[in-house]
């Protein structure tokens, strides 16, 4: 007992001081952004620390944050032991959970990679380390992608453990479907990740040939034309809706809400859950109206399929999967059954314009897949005869790195041709850990083509990983012919993301040569520093002012929008009933708030600072001072 007690300790132990050490260095190559990172603190994660701080301190419970229902607290729960330790207005100590879940994702990508290309797993962690600038400028920022990039790795890795062991093969089913879950509920973009699995198993299930006959298209359609009885061929119709609303509102449950366009007319929508379900209960009555002799037998046969396939060993691995699923969705299940999440996001919504397709593929190989790599800029920059000397090295390694680049994912296409042929056909193949990385790329591009809205950087995160996999493969392929093949890759890849990262760093301000910089403070603080000396505790102001200034504020200054922006709504709620407060007006709201005080006779006090005009000590007509707390128009 002690023996396995002390095995499975180091077990831990091997894998907790590598996250530890990469998490250091990760955070050590990003010191010049987080002694910075109140400049590079966006709105948005202003409203999602506004949330968590608004829970440490007693409000009410949430599971989502204020403005968003497609991606959990993961990553801002995670932040509170930061914050403990380095303040609860510490913006560095809210963005670490970012570089901590990107460090984790290293290391479950360094797993993987050991089950591929064993002897080149050291080089896969070693490029990945030296991610390119925008990635690092990613990894400061505490979204939710990286968080599930990382629990997309644990998904991969427990199922390559479960398909290519038969060790605790229970645990592993228990833990990858806990992780889908958990992924689900940290952002529902995990979708991709799942899917990869999803495809992987059935391409790869020793039947799935005689499935997919069975259930083809053109048997399906020849089944509809033979069917002489009309009711018999409505029932069929109906089946599919139903099937079709069923398989949508799980989805939409699970998922969120989706829509699906076609040249911008909406073909498919569901935003708001309960109603379809209301529509699906009128197709089954409808259903079993016009055609019910069937049921019977149909109700048998599901039964007799479930008793002699789903049985003793295979009924507790489902039991375990489902079991692990539902608890790692609980929050999200919770936040359903409770009414906070009601309507799903607009995420998913995707449009099947042809040239909204050609116009998104353009843009992922020329603007958005550049960028994520940092290689837009040294390009627009090209030059060999550059006086500035750090610049010609890095032209040469651009040169160098994108040839690199294109000809592993070249080796990569013609290397595994047969099993890209079949997976896209949908035809039977033998499980190979690679394929997660052809089928990974395929689902990540194919998601951000039929967007709606189309591809940003952060979106083709999976594409970093996908491409040092790549390199991997393609280096382990040609080291026997050359013999420094691995040196000459790491050195091109680190040397060039090294150089980037110290020119871009240089170019931001936060570094001055090799020395990080720390930039003058910004102006909002001049603004806290004023509402305390003047001890106003609620204020309302822009979306920006208000979300960057209450989180700078440790949550002790409630700033809220002074217009009916729908976003941060709690947050305007818990302002309502606080009489002695402030406007903070900049601009046209300036010139607003002025005319409108004075035309109704409203008395106050001004004073400008930070080039904002500050509205308080309100006195007058009380109905209309209260609406100085939605005055300006939305999106003005």
């Amino acid at each position: 007992m002690e023996k396995k007690i002390s095995s499975h300790f180091l077990s831990v132990i091997s894998h907790l001081i590598p996250i530890v050490l990469i998490f250091i260095i990760s955070v050590l190559i990003r010191y010049p952004i987080f002694i910075n990172n109140d400049h590079f603190f966006t709105s948005d994660e202003g409203v999602m620390a506004n949330t968590i701080i608004n829970l440490l301190n007693g409000g009410p419970i949430v599971f989502y944050y204020d403005y968003a229902r497609y991606f959990g607290l993961t990553g801002g729960l995670l932040a509170v032991p930061f914050m403990y330790f380095l303040g609860f207005d510490n913006t560095m100590a809210f963005n670490l959970p970012a570089t901590l879940f990107f460090s984790l994702y290293l290391w479950t990508l360094y797993l993987i990679a050991k089950t591929i290309i064993p002897s080149r797993a050291i080089l896969v962690l070693v490029l990945l380390l030296f991610a390119p600038p925008f990635v690092s400028q990613m990894t400061t920022h505490n979204w939710p992608h990286i968080g599930s990039a990382f629990l997309g790795n644990l998904i991969f890795l427990f199922f390559i453990k479960i398909r290519m062991t038969d060790e605790k093969k229970g645990i592993n089913i228990f833990l990858l479907f806990f992780s889908m879950g958990l992924a689900i509920y940290t952002y529902t973009f995990s979708l991709i990740y799942i899917s990869v699995v999803f495809l992987l198993y059935a391409l790869s299930y020793p039947k799935w040939n005689e499935i997919r006959q069975t259930f083809s298209f053109k048997l399906l359609v020849r089944k509809f034309k033979g069917e002489n009885n009309k009711a018999k061929k409505l029932v069929y119709f109906l089946d599919l809706l139903i099937a079709i609303f069923f398989i949508a509102i799980i989805f939409s449950y699970i998922f969120g809400g989706f829509g699906i366009d076609i040249g911008g007319i909406s073909v498919f929508q569901i935003n708001n859950f309960h109603k379809p379900v209301v529509q699906l209960f009128v197709l089954v009555l409808l259903r079993i109206i016009v055609y019910r002799k069937d049921l019977v037998s149909l109700s048998k046969g599901i039964k007799n399929f479930v008793s002699e396939k789903i049985h003793g060993e295979l009924n507790n691995f489902i039991f375990l999967g489902v079991v692990g699923f539902l608890l790692g969705l609980f929050p999200r299940i919770l936040s359903i059954l409770l009414g906070e999440t009601s309507r799903g996001g607009q995420g998913f919504d995707v449009d099947f314009n042809p040239i909204k397709l050609v116009l998104h593929l353009w843009d992922i190989c020329i603007r958005t897949m550049p960028k994520l790599f940092s290689l837009a800029r040294p390009f627009q920059e090209f030059s060999f005869n550059s006086t500035d000397n750090i610049q010609s090295i890095l032209s040469i390694l651009a040169v160098q790195l994108l040839l690199l680049l294109l000809l592993a994912g070249f080796f990569i296409l013609l290397d595994c041709r047969g099993a890209i042929k079949k997976i896209l056909t949908l035809k039977a193949i033998k499980f190979d850990p690679l394929n997660i990385f052809i089928v990974l790329p395929f689902l990540t591009c194919l998601a951000n083509l039929l967007v709606q809205n189309g591809s940003e950087p952060r979106y083709l995160f999976p594409m970093f990983g996908t491409i040092v996999i790549w390199l991997g493969v393609f280096v382990d392929k040609f080291q026997g012919k050359f013999k420094r093949f691995s040196i000459l890759v790491a050195v091109i890849w680190v040397g060039f993301y090294s150089l980037e990262t110290y020119k871009n760093y240089n170019d931001l301000g936060v570094a001055n040569g090799l020395k990080p910089n720390k930039l003058q403070s910004i102006e909002i603080y001049d603004l806290i520093e004023f509402l305390n000396s003047k001890n106003i505790k609620t204020a309302y102001s822009t979306y920006i002012v208000s979300q960057k200034g209450t989180f700078l504020s440790g949550g002790k200054i409630n700033i809220s929008e002074f217009n009916n922006n729908p976003i941060a709504k709690n947050q305007k709620k818990r302002s309502l009933n606080d009489t002695n407060y402030a406007v903070i007006a900049a601009k046209k709201e300036m010139l607003i708030y002025q005319k409108y005080l004075t035309q109704n006779k409203i008395r106050f006090s001004v004073y400008e600072v930070a080039g904002y005009k500050v509205f308080w000590g309100f006195s007058g007509d009380q109905a209309k001072i209260n609406k100085l707390r939605s005055l300006i128009p939305y999106n003005i």
